[in-house]
This record gives structure tokens, C-alpha cells and sequence, in this order.
């Protein structure tokens, strides 16, 4: 359900009934040459909405959807010079800060913050959040992607920004998007996945990985596979045992070195 969509008393009333609230955060950065600048954007709104159907239809459990924050911190990405909304890391944070008091002060206990982008860490965020609510607490759970990607493709794939799993999953929802002509293999410098990056100094593309393993067969199921385990991840938290849920961000740098090897 899409927390924009209802009226005010209908969300106090899911309030009320212990509904969760979902914050999914985009991103608007260069993807490569063949995909659009907001896919982290229109993967994450998708993501949370699919995983909200899901616990409603699979367990009858509520989840209200927030409008996706479209803008983050993107400062790797300013070295290619266009395609990009740059929050700084304290404007971003203060954003999500003000969301889930908005959210607490209704009445929501259980929020659930999906980011679309890696380099979005909000931990801080959600502890400070969490130490001060009687009630309420905010997660920041993640699936396992890299091993996602593994299972539906059969074998590890290079991977890390604008790659074949991303264009796999753009196919699948909206292939429109993909410039399926400018999908090929970056030339790259080797590199250490951190927070302070600059893409341009890695990838002349701005891809990071391979992206041309993506395909039509891998589309649907790497997207069951994401579903499938995030909802199981969010029946965690509400059955109280969020805290054994995934939380971090994991690269995949021993699969890069072994591209770079390669070329």
C-alpha cells in the first residue's frame, strides 16, 4: 500500500494496528552509458513495493509505503560532470532523521529504511533514532546481493555499479530504459571499495563490473531471488528478530580483481 495514496485518518488507523512503514532511498547518479540516471531510484521503489505485497498477501501483514527519497549522497559519481544530485551527507541525514520522527510521532513502531544505493550508510541515523524512542525503531536491514547474483546467473559475475545485475533487472522492469547498444565491459583501473570514491578514476564508463551477462533468463529470476529474500528479511524484523538481519553492504572486490586479471 502507498502511504501518499491514503488519507490521513486511513494511516492512523494502520497506525494503530501496528502496520510497518517502509522508507525506500534513491539516488540520482550516472548508471554507465545504457541505463538512465534514476535506476537505483525506480529498483528500490519497486523493491519496497513488491516486498509490501508480498507480506500482505503471503502473512496479512500491513506495509505502508513512503514516497522513495529521489536524491542522496552521489559525490563518487561528480567526476564524470553530469548526470548526477548531490545531498551532502548532513543534509541526507537530516532528512531521513526528520522522516522517522514523523513516522514515530504517528504512532509507527516498526520502520523499515531500504536504500537503493550502497554508498547511502545510515547507521548512525537509525542508532540515534533508536536511543531516542520509547517505542518506536527504525532498520536498515540488506540482502545478500552478491550471493543473489551467484544463484541466477550460475556463476559469480563481475560486479559492482551499473553491471549485469543491475541491467538484468532493468530489463525486467522496464527494458525500455536499457540502451542495450552501448551495454560492454569498462576498461578499469584496479581499486578498494570505500566510502570517499571517485568512479571517473576507476571506470571510463562509469561502469564498475561486467555488464554484459545480462539477459532475459536472469531478469525474473534474480527478482524473485531479491523479493523473496527481503521479504523473508522483514518477517524477521517483525517477528522480533530483526536483530540477526544483514545490515551491511558487502563488495565484491575478490570478483573485480579477478576481471581485472582477466583484461
Amino acid at each position: 500500500m502507498n502511504f501518499a495514496d491514503l488519507t490521513y485518518t486511513q494511516i492512523r488507523a494502520h497506525a494503530q494496528t501496528g502496520a510497518v512503514v517502509f522508507l525506500p532511498l534513491g539516488c540520482i547518479e550516472q548508471q554507465g552509458p545504457h541505463l538512465s540516471v534514476e535506476f537505483d531510484t525506480m529498483m528500490v521503489t519497486a523493491m519496497a513495493r513488491a516486498i509490501a505485497e508480498r507480506m500482505e498477501s503471503h502473512g496479512g501483514r500491513a506495509v505502508l509505503v513512503l514516497p522513495t527519497l529521489p536524491f542522496g549522497p552521489t559525490p563518487e559519481h561528480a567526476g564524470f560532470g553530469a548526470g548526477y544530485v548531490n545531498l551532502r551527507q548532513s543534509t541526507h541525514e537530516a532528512v531521513v532523521e526528520d522522516v522517522l520522527a514523523s513516522m514515530a510521532a504517528q504512532g509507527f513502531e516498526t520502520i523499515i529504511v531500504w536504500r537503493g544505493c550502497g554508498q547511502h550508510d545510515l547507521a548512525g541515523v537509525i542508532e540515534r533514532f533508536n536511543a531516542s524512542q520509547a517505542s518506536a525503531r527504525a532498520w536498515q536491514p540488506m540482502a545478500d546481493y552478491p550471493r543473489i547474483s551467484d544463484e541466477a546467473f550460475g556463476r559469480p559475475v563481475a560486479g559492482g555499479h551499473a553491471d549485469s545485475f543491475a541491467t538484468s533487472i532493468c530489463m525486467l522492469l522496464r527494458a525500455a530504459a536499457v540502451r542495450r547498444e552501448l551495454i560492454a565491459r569498462p576498461a578499469m583501473q584496479p581499486f578498494e571499495w570505500q566510502r570517499e570514491m571517485n568512479f571517473a578514476a576507476i571506470s571510463d564508463s562509469g561502469v564498475v563490473g561486467d555488464p554484459t551477462a545480462a539477459s532475459a533468463e536472469a531478469c525474473a529470476k534474480l527478482w524473485e531471488l531479491i523479493i523473496e529474500e527481503c521479504a523473508q528479511i522483514v518477517g524477521a524484523i517483525i517477528d522480533g528478530h530483526g536483530d540477526q538481519v544483514r545490515s551491511t553492504w558487502h563488495m565484491r572486490n575478490d570478483v573485480i580483481d579477478k576481471q581485472q586479471s582477466a583484461t
